[in-house]
């Protein structure tokens, strides 16, 4: 069997996989796999809402900050001039 390149093998180390490409066992019926596979996608579907809401919130507080900042910006650079 030929080796995989390096790149390839680069690539793959480290990963770790969502678990959503699971073989499944064989003793299960398609409705049953069906089944597992809706209920790791809205697993994953939640994750993903709940990442995008938290960083949504981050935004938000960055935003609600920036004229903030800007005028300290502002007076310490009046500060720094007097100096």
């Amino acid at each position: 069997m030929a080796e995989r390149p390096a790149v390839d093998r680069r690539r793959s180390e480290g990963r770790q996989g969502s678990g959503l490409l699971l073989q499944a066992p064989a003793h299960l019926s398609k409705e049953q796999i069906l089944r597992e596979s809706l209920i790791r996608l809205t697993s994953v579907t939640k994750a993903i809402t709940a990442n995008i809401r938290n960083i949504n919130e981050n935004l938000d507080r960055v935003l609600e900050d920036k004229a903030d900042v800007e005028e300290l910006e502002t007076i310490l650079l009046r500060l720094s001039k007097k100096h």
